[in-house]
């Protein structure tokens, strides 16, 4: 055993038992099941002093000696189908989804095909990172409920699971490991919990959310135990009887309870005693506070009642009839004015800010230019107070008129109307601007039923007074409050006063305070002696309270966090941050300026994320990086994430090579398939070009290689079909148009015309296999479409077998099916070749690949 895994265990001793017992568990089972956690629960308790007499005859047990030092054995993991898929998208299809038996399958679709609908599947059961929302058919005018069925092979062994988004991730398939742009996302622009751990840090993480989950269950046990106290007597609430209630502790003892609770003859007799005497008189303080009150309740009604006076019908009327008046003036005003100034030279003589000028010039000339003199001084010898030249006869005539009309009696008029509106109108303001609910606390009107009439009626008041704004006559006001309805604040002042004067009457004696005081004591003990039961289990509940509190301390995640940190150092993070940049470099993509990093540690999980290099602001690293860049970058760090891990489970991409260049596709597609030879591996994509490189790649590295193909149907998307014929080997695509050819020549028989549909595509089909005999046979692989590189080594000597006779032989096939692809002449069509012909023509193919590949 190493020391690393020998320091595990010491310290591993060093925890709480019940812990321990769990390390072992983990150990032994590799995970925890409903039974396991309902043991580990009642350990935890026991461990503080409560035993559950389900669990008192278990015992925790401690990891054994050396028990570190084992590996867990990992079941493998393969995918084999998708099927009987519902509800998911526009899905529907009718057969299963098949993932073969190849190391690499290729997934291969047309854009709107379900590729990405099969993958929203596969995240939503493996639990991968951002599984998006699982839409259904939001076209279908009645969608059906979402379900599958998984079928994997696990340890040898078929496996079938059915699936429902209610239910959840599929454990089992947890091992899956999706890469979309999603996932891209996750690694780039977030903080990252490494996905592989080693078998250490998994036991911390296991039982860091072990811990987590006691707590829980622990804090719901004591929320569950809610007190039963009985409330103290408000009355009672000063004694220092209540005072001990208040703190009552799991520290509180039975000689407290004896002696706070006890109650005999004695104390009964004493406590009459007391209340005879107090019941002469009453505190004179008390008629003080009752007066106190009836004045603050009396000020509040008198408030009330000037509010509504304010807004009655007759000030209303004497408001609404100041405004008429004031508009009427000043409209006999502006016309006296029109009248006035209509022969004035300039415009706007008469408004305010001519007024204004006016008075003005009127204060210069009887302080300064004219002291003495009325203005405006008009003599013949005078001068124009404003420009300073002398006043001709009409300039002197006009003066005259204006100081007439601004001293007249219609402005005059209009002008003191407007000051007695404006009086009016301001009077009113401050009506109902205190706090309503702290004037009714303040006077202590707290029955809801009372509070409620208060409200209505100051809300009444408010809508009369906002509608007095803009009402022509008093009949558009809504109508007045009724004073009766809030006179009961005016009788409870007089009941008040009532009080207080009783109050006066009764109080006596300069030692009523000490006097009340003792009842007040003595009542409080006899009340204490009626809840003793209650007491002493609020006592017993507080204690169990205490022991759980004690249970959650053994369930802190502090120590855990810490070691695994410590751990996490020296078995992940460097590690992790290794791969990162050996995946970078196989990826074509170590000049990229960005480094692995861990950035920190919390409840037993260690976190990672991907900065900027050598940066010298913080910036985050997606908005940086190119589409292709950020697309390696995170296909790296996912890759660094899930390589290390013990199970190998199948790796699933959608689309990987999406924005990359030329170079980034083909490391990723070598990286690709340099994976697939340990694990299984699923590609869905829709291009040929990933797809020939894939294939391509895989045949050099001698993988095989599965092509499963998705298409459109009238009734869904998403229908698994054969590989396309540009998609396979040309010999295989050979024999297909073999099997094809004997259903055309049942069709034959019986119908020529639909013997020619058949025989159209064959003939357009076989002609897309002669091209692929060529590049793929004649030219032995050596130039491609899709492919950039043009590829000599172990391949250029095969082109020394070709003969004229081969070239010829081409040449003839692609002269003679190229016709069929072409629309033809009316006066002399081609007719398409019977079946003989063709399977004749089919079947020299064939012989002519392995006639070539034996030369």
């Amino acid at each position: 055993m190493s020391t690393q895994s020998s320091e595990i265990e010491n310290w591993l001793q060093t925890r709480p038992k019940w812990l321990q017992d769990a390390a072992r568990r983990i150990l032994q089972n590799g995970q925890l099941g409903k039974k396991d956690e309902e043991e580990l629960v009642a350990f935890c308790k026991a461990e503080v002093g409560i035993i559950d007499p389900a669990y008192k005859d278990l015992k925790p047990v401690s990891i054994s000696k050396g028990a570190l030092g084992g590996s867990q054995n990992q079941s493998t993991l393969r995918l084999v189908e998708i099927s009987e898929l519902k509800g998911v998208n526009a899905l529907q299809p009718r057969t299963p989804l098949e993932f073969g038996d190849t190391p690499l399958t290729i997934v291969y679709g047309q854009n709107g095909s379900g590729k990405s609908g099969y993958v929203r599947v596969l995240k939503h059961a493996c639990g991968a990172r951002r599984p998006g929302v699982l839409h259904g058919n939001i076209f279908a005018t009645a969608p059906s409920q979402q379900s599958c069925k998984f079928k994997c092979v696990i340890g040898g062994a078929p496996q079938d699971f059915d699936w429902a988004p209610s239910k959840g991730t599929v454990e089992e398939l947890k091992a899956i490991q999706i890469y979309d742009t999603d996932c891209a996302h996750v690694y780039i622009s977030e903080e990252n919990e490494v996905a592989y751990e080693p078998n250490l840090l998994r036991l911390f993480t296991i039982l860091t959310d072990l811990c987590v989950l006691v707590n829980n269950r622990l804090e719901s046990e004591i929320k569950a135990k809610l007190t039963k106290k009985p409330a103290f007597p408000i009355e009672l609430q000063t004694s220092k009887a209540a005072s001990w209630y208040a703190k009552l502790s799991h520290n509180s003892t039975t000689q407290e309870l004896q002696e706070k609770c006890a109650w005999t003859d004695e104390l009964s007799a004493e406590l009459e005693k007391l209340n005879k005497r107090l019941a002469e008189t009453k505190p004179v303080q008390k008629a003080i506070d009752l007066r106190k009150r009836k004045t603050q309740l009396l000020v509040f009604y008198n408030e009330l009642d000037q509010w509504n006076d304010k807004l009655s019908d007759s000030h209303c009327l004497a408001c609404l009839a100041a405004r008429d008046e004031a508009m009427s003036k000043r409209h006999a005003a502006e016309v006296d004015a029109h009248k006035v100034f209509a022969d004035a030279p300039l415009s706007g003589v008469g408004t305010e800010s001519w007024k204004l000028l006016w008075e003005q010039a009127r204060a210069y000339s009887e302080t300064e230019a004219y002291k003495g003199i009325p203005f405006p001084n008009t003599a013949e010898d005078a001068q124009c107070v404003l420009c300073q030249q002398p006043l001709e006869v009409d300039a002197r005539n006009r003066f005259k008129s204006f100081e007439s009309f601004v001293k007249g009696g219609l402005e005059t008029q209009a002008a003191e109307a407007a000051e007695r509106a404006k009086t009016l109108f301001e009077s009113l303001r401050g009506i109902g601007s205190d706090d309503l609910k702290l004037r009714m606390d303040s006077v202590s009107v707290v029955e809801d039923s009372e509070r409620s009439v208060i409200e209505v009626f100051c809300s009444e008041l408010d809508r009369r007074m906002s509608a007095l704004v803009s009402v022509k006559d008093v009949t558009g006001l809504p109508p007045a409050p009724v004073m009766n309805r809030i006179k009961f604040l005016s009788e409870r002042a007089l009941q008040l006063e009532q009080q207080a004067l009783a109050f006066d009457e009764d109080a006596k004696g300069e030692n009523r305070p000490v006097l009340d005081s003792q009842r007040k004591e003595l009542e409080a003990q006899k009340w204490l002696s009626q809840q003793l039961a209650s007491i002493e289990l609020e006592i017993d509940r507080l204690r169990e309270v205490q022991k759980l509190e004690e249970a959650r301390k053994l369930t802190s995640t502090q120590a855990l966090s810490t070691k695994k940190s410590t751990l996490a150092d020296e078995l992940i993070t460097s590690a992790y941050v290794n791969r990162f940049q050996t995946e970078l470099a196989a990826l074509s993509a170590p000049h990229i300026q960005v480094r692995l990093v861990k950035t920190r540690a919390e409840k037993g999980h260690v976190y990672h994320q991907i900065i900027l290099h050598n940066s010298k602001k913080t910036v985050p690293t997606s908005e940086i990086l190119s589409e292709g860049e950020f697309r390696i970058v995170s296909l790296a760090a996912f890759l660094a994430d899930v390589e290390a891990r013990e199970d190998k489970g199948p790796l699933v991409f959608d689309d990987p090579i999406s924005s990359l260049d030329q170079v980034f596709e083909e490391a990723t597609v070598e990286r690709l398939v340099e994976l697939s030879k340990t694990r299984q591996l699923i590609v869905f994509t829709h291009r040929l070009s990933l797809m020939t490189l894939l294939e391509e790649m895989a045949e050099k590295a001698s993988v095989d290689v599965g092509i499963v193909s998705l298409r459109i149907e009238n009734w869904g998307i998403g229908e698994p079909s054969e590989t396309p014929i540009h998609a396979k080997k040309p010999r295989a695509a050979l024999n297909d148009l073999i099997d094809r050819l004997q259903r055309a020549q049942k069709v034959s028989v019986q119908s020529s015309a639909e013997y020619e549909i058949y025989a159209k595509a064959i003939c357009s089909d076989f002609r897309i296999i002669i091209e692929r005999l060529i590049e793929n046979d004649l030219l032995s692989d050596v130039v491609q479409r899709f492919r950039r590189s043009i590829i000599t080594k172990n391949k250029i000597h095969e082109l020394s077998k070709i003969t004229a006779t081969d070239c010829q032989y081409f040449d003839d096939l692609m002269t003679k099916y190229s016709k069929y692809e072409h629309s033809q002449p009316a006066e002399a069509p081609v007719s398409l070749p019977q079946p003989e012909e063709l399977e004749k023509d089919i079947k020299k193919a064939l012989a002519w690949v392995d006639e070539f590949k034996k030369r």
